[in-house]
């Protein structure tokens, strides 16, 4: 058996200090029943989710980590992923899976996204018109 590619996409969200507070309440609310089955405790869940937060946060830039908007995508996304023989391919990949595990963190940094793009899209509107 070969290789698989294993491939993540997260939205792609500019972390302030209110979408932080946002973030953490979020995760620390996740209840105890919830999250992926190989997580032992649920406290190890939340732990992963936080971790994955502060990288995300700052993975742009990162060799491991492309960031597009291609034609009729709704926001920015970063991507990152590789070839996989069982193990995660990166540590970016592990983090990644985190996130795209939690719905509810996945919907919360998309609709950041979604407000990132609206910023952009006004300050290009009101600097083309000035």
């Amino acid at each position: 058996m070969g290789a698989d590619l294993l491939l993540y996409p997260v939205p792609a969200a500019t972390i302030n200090t209110e979408r932080r507070e946002a973030i953490t309440a979020l995760i620390d609310a996740i209840p105890d029943d919830e999250g992926p089955d190989w997580f032992e405790e649920p406290d190890d869940f939340r732990a992963a989710l936080h971790d994955a937060v502060d990288v995300y946060a700052d993975c742009e830039g990162l060799r491991e980590c492309w960031t597009a908007r291609l034609p009729g995508w709704d926001c920015y996304y970063h991507f990152t992923g590789g070839m996989s023989w069982g193990e995660s391919p990166t540590k970016l990949a592990e983090d990644f899976s985190a996130i795209c595990d939690c719905n509810e963190l996945w919907n919360l940094l998309h609709d950041f996204a979604l407000e990132d793009v609206a910023v952009k899209s006004e300050q290009a509107a009101s600097s083309s018109t000035a």
